[in-house]
Formats: C-alpha cells, sequence, structure tokens
C-alpha cells in the first residue's frame, strides 16, 4: 500500500480539476548563470564582511525579472555548483526586492533588517556543494513593473584567484494573470 493515499474524485471533479490545471498553468522563466568567478564578472561588492576563516568583502553579479503583468510566483528552484571542487569559499543564491545584498550584521537585534527585501538565500561555504533547492511560497506575487533580482554572490579569496566557475540557475515558477 503507498504512503499517501490517491483522491476519490468524481467524474465532475476530474473534469474540475483539469479545467483547474488548464486556467492556472504554471509558467516557468530560467536565469542561467556560467561564469568564471573573477571581478570582471563578479563586479558589485557586498556589504559587509564574511566572518570566519576567510573574513573579507565578497562580490556578486546581479540577474533581475520585471513582469509587464501581475505574476504570482509559485516557486523559486535554485542550483550551483563550483568547478573545480577543490575551490572553497562563501558562495550564495539570493532572491531579492532589493538591487543590493549585504552580509552584515543586524545593528539591532530586536528588528528586523532589510525588512521586506529578501526571500531567498542558499549559502553554502565550499566549492564541492551541488545543491538543489526549491522555495515554495505559494501566494507571493510580483507586482506590475516591479522588479526581483537574483543575485550571485562568491567570496573574496575565489574572486580575487580567477580560477573557479559557477555553473547554475535561478527558475521562477509563476502564474501569468494577464493583468
Amino acid at each position: 500500500m503507498p504512503p499517501i493515499s490517491k483522491a476519490c474524485l468524481s467524474d465532475q471533479d476530474k473534469k474540475d480539476l483539469v479545467a483547474f490545471s488548464e486556467k492556472h498553468k504554471i509558467y516557468p522563466y530560467r536565469y542561467r548563470f556560467n561564469k568564471l568567478i573573477s571581478t570582471t564578472a563578479f563586479n558589485k561588492t557586498a556589504a559587509g564582511p564574511i566572518q570566519g576563516a576567510n573574513p573579507g568583502l565578497g562580490s556578486y553579479f546581479t540577474l533581475s525579472f520585471t513582469p509587464k503583468e501581475i505574476t504570482p510566483i509559485i516557486y523559486i528552484a535554485t542550483s550551483f555548483i563550483v568547478l573545480p571542487n577543490t575551490s572553497v569559499d562563501i558562495f550564495a543564491l539570493v532572491v531579492s526586492y532589493n538591487s543590493t545584498i549585504s552580509f552584515a550584521d543586524n545593528v539591532n537585534a530586536g528588528l528586523p533588517d532589510d525588512e521586506a527585501q529578501d526571500t531567498y538565500q542558499l549559502l553554502s561555504n565550499g566549492g564541492a556543494i551541488n545543491d538543489f533547492q526549491v522555495f515554495y511560497p505559494v501566494n507571493w506575487f510580483l507586482e506590475r513593473g516591479r522588479t526581483i533580482y537574483m543575485h550571485v554572490y562568491a567570496g573574496p579569496t575565489v574572486v580575487a584567484a580567477a580560477s573557479s566557475y559557477i555553473v547554475g540557475h535561478f527558475i521562477l515558477g509563476t502564474l501569468p494573470t494577464g493583468a
């Protein structure tokens, strides 16, 4: 017996489900990247140093999505791999309403920092990472003409060495509204 049973649907329920699925199709927007991690490609400096074994300001580049209609985002899927796998530093993928990113410490522990800015972050400390994550915000949407930013960050040592590559993508699963 499977761990979960199938829904008991009448013939009308099945027709309604098909009609709903035809009406509410998830439409993916994919943003790929395959770059040498260097100061040329990672041309923006992140605010706030990453502390630890390799403190310092890292760099990033930004991709952006500005829909022409109200666009609910049903999921965000990301993956990346750093080559060669001996490259070790801090790497991050960030989805944000903010055109810049910061790793600075929160100024006031009792208040949120960057309220209504970042919505997703995948953070890693090694190059042998082959990670795929999907985040389901379900009811999160972009207003018409509002930009969402996708930042790809790398730590200072790997950026300065300019001998590693980062390959990956962001996928925004949307429900186009036409409105």
